[in-house]
């Protein structure tokens, strides 16, 4: 693995047309402590990355793959999902308390200066597929595969 990528372990769990679904099981930091088995918490977490627009390759419903992603579109996916939403709030909320000196009116606002954020950001889902790149690589076989999304 490169410093400019991250990668993780996923297994295939639906092949589409136009679509590969892969399941990634994101471990945190439990998966390494001598005694996660006495302890309640669980940073396992289970996510699905769809990967458009490969080529149509042996891929099948269960295999292992790495899925990979340059390490500057993960920097670029915690900008858009919280960084300009906190800014975004801060800023809506500073606003309308300057206008109004009214605290329920700021709160709303800010609120729905984040809610009209996010409604952007999902009318523009197509547009932001296309600007995060995934690859994806067999695990089980010596040869690597790179589908680009």
């Amino acid at each position: 693995m490169s410093n400019k990528e991250i990668q993780h372990e996923g297994i295939i769990c639906a092949i589409n047309e136009n679509k590969i679904s892969v399941s990634i099981i994101q471990k945190g930091a439990c998966a390494s402590c001598s005694v996660k088995s006495a302890c309640s918490m669980s940073e396992n977490i289970d996510k699905e990355v769809d990967i458009y627009n490969f080529e149509n390759l042996d891929w099948k419903i269960g295999e292992k793959v790495n899925v990979c992603m340059e390490r500057s579109m993960g920097s670029k996916a915690v900008l858009i999902a919280y960084i300009f939403p906190i800014v975004i709030l801060l800023i809506g909320l500073i606003i309308t308390l300057q206008i109004t000196a009214d605290e329920i009116s700021a709160g709303i606002a800010g609120i729905m200066s984040v809610a009209l954020y996010f409604s952007v950001i999902y009318l523009l889902r197509n547009r932001l597929n296309n600007t995060f790149k995934f690859t994806m690589e067999k695990l089980d076989s010596n040869l690597s595969y790179n589908s680009k999304l």
